[in-house]
């Protein structure tokens, strides 16, 4: 396997994934590491670590620009993408490329991953709900029984997970360079559905996730539009017309109760959020029908067939979850 990680002024970061890795295997395996509108330091410390290919980009690519730019890179069948937030405890590699092993149709598998600031779960992979909001299996919960099995979902949680190379680039790639950050695995696990090739959760050994350190350094006006805009893209590439529609439709309905909400509580800045992802797809649309006949290609099942697998309903639970969180 190959690890990518992907970084951005983030050299203490780095250290100490770098260092869990080595605390637990002795070595660390071949890995590139992205350094995003490079450093000299970042470069320093990656000196300091045999097995680590050092890729410096002239200006801040986001994550998915930055495994992009690893992708061409990677000489193995097997890529795990890791985030520079994370750590491990245990060897969670190994049961994610055993898995892989034992299941020629799996295209990419998260493993378990949880929050270093509770002790709860990032989430274990997750499906779309019947509104077409994006909902991860426990997340934000305590670990339980039914989160130690592996089970196929229709999309897997960008912080860990590895991929086949050969299925992702069947599927049209692994990310869109121009997501940047946000969105991008979410993407790539609607198209390798398309493509009929599966996603899995698997229970490793956790990994430990301090997640949005890097996010938290950009306000809204950054981070919104980017992951509003990286929303319509994919749908309007990924799917035919029944899926737009299925998953379009609800999404907006939301999205102007969400404006409508903000604005009687005096925030408008989900208001213009949309407007400038909304202006954002509008300049986009010669991208999207080049991407979208491209992709088209790739498919293998009907969008109701994708989505009759992809679309769960929640439990309440989570539901509750998601208020309480705001």
């Amino acid at each position: 396997m190959t690890l990518v990680i992907v970084t951005w002024k983030g050299d203490e970061l780095v250290k100490g994934c770098l260092d869990s890795i080595l605390a637990v295997y002795g070595r660390l395996p071949p890995t590139i590491l992205v350094d995003n509108a490079a450093l000299e330091s970042t470069r320093s410390l990656a000196s300091e670590y045999s097995n680590v290919a050092y890729l410096p980009q002239a200006e801040n690519l986001g994550f998915a620009g930055g495994n992009c730019a690893a992708w061409t890179h990677c000489d193995r069948e097997y890529v795990v993408l890791l985030n520079n937030d994370t750590r491990l405890e245990d060897d969670s590699f190994s049961p994610l490329v055993d898995f892989m092993d034992a299941h020629p149709k799996c295209a990419a598998a998260q493993g378990k991953i949880m929050l270093a600031a509770n002790g709860k779960l990032d989430g274990c992979g997750g499906f779309f709900s019947p509104l077409g909001v994006l909902a991860f299996r426990g997340q934000h919960i305590d670990d339980a029984p039914e989160f130690n099995k592996p089970m196929r979902v229709a999309v897997v949680g960008g912080a860990f997970f590895i991929v086949r190379r050969s299925m992702v680039d069947d599927a049209g790639g692994i990310f869109h360079a121009h997501f940047k950050s946000y969105y991008e695995e979410i993407d790539l696990c609607c198209r390798l559905g398309m493509a009929d090739y599966e996603c899995w959760y698997v229970p490793t050994p956790a990994v430990k996730h301090f997640h949005s350190v890097t996010a938290s350094k950009f306000g809204w006006e950054k981070v919104l539009p980017q992951y509003y805009r990286n929303i319509g893209f994919s749908r309007q590439t990924c799917f035919g017309l029944y899926g737009r529609w299925r998953m379009g439709l609800p999404l907006k309905v939301l999205s102007f109760l969400q404006c409508a909400i903000a604005l009687m509580k005096g925030n408008p800045g989900p208001i213009q959020a949309h407007r400038m992802a909304s202006a954002a797809l509008l300049a986009d649309a010669e991208l999207i029908r080049v991407a979208r006949n491209r992709l088209r290609a790739k498919w293998k099942l009907t969008d109701q067939e994708f989505l009759s697998f992809a679309i769960r309903s929640q439990p309440w639970r989570y539901y509750l979850n998601l208020a309480k969180r705001g």
